[in-house]
């Protein structure tokens, strides 16, 4: 009976250790690591760092989006989810010569690490006013890549069944537009 015990503790620590070293975090292609200005995580008091940087042809700087977002953030969290992590983009969205700011922002419950959700907000100066122009849910997992030739650049990420729950391997890369103040698919040609 003692051997049996012995022997089930020693199984239940090999599992374990398969266990823990399956689920670490695989390494991507260079070419599939997404392109940030600044990432951020929820423990961060103050959002985003918040040093001077703005986009090139506009005033707008990313002090002055997350404080933004930060009025309008508690609007996306619910009593057991909060903001994982921002990440805030310029670039020209509606071909007027200016750029745009946008947040794409991780939805994650409280107390955990999982991604439920994606999604952006965009903002727009107008008068040396930053107004918010839209906010977009994306209906799967995804990020934002980058903002190039007045489209974004997404990728949709999926598991395969063999996937650890921390890490899609599946990558779909996916362009978005705007078109009359709203986010809509992009034609891929």
């Amino acid at each position: 009976m003692t051997k049996f015990i012995c022997y089930s503790f020693i199984a239940v620590i090999i599992s374990f250790s398969f266990f823990t070293f399956s689920c670490g975090k695989k390494e991507q292609p260079q070419s599939e690591i997404p392109k940030t200005d600044t990432i951020t995580s929820h423990n961060q008091t103050a959002g985003i760092d918040t040093a001077s940087a703005s986009s090139t042809d506009s005033k707008i700087t990313k002090k002055e989006v997350q404080r933004k977002f930060n009025e309008i953030k508690y609007t996306f969290e619910k009593e057991d989810e909060t903001i994982g992590s921002t990440e805030i983009k310029f670039g020209d969205l509606n071909n007027d010569g200016k750029d745009e700011a946008l947040v794409y922002y991780v939805i994650v419950p409280k107390g955990g690490n999982i991604t439920l959700r994606t999604g952006v907000v965009i903002y727009k100066s107008e008068n040396d006013k930053l107004n918010q122009l839209l906010q977009y849910d994306f209906p799967y997992m995804a990020y934002v890549d980058k903002i190039k030739d007045n489209l974004l650049y997404c990728v949709r990420t999926e598991f395969r069944h063999t996937d650890p729950a921390c890490c899609p391997s599946i990558k779909k890369p996916f362009k978005m537009k705007l078109e009359n103040d709203k986010l809509v698919l992009a034609d891929l040609k």
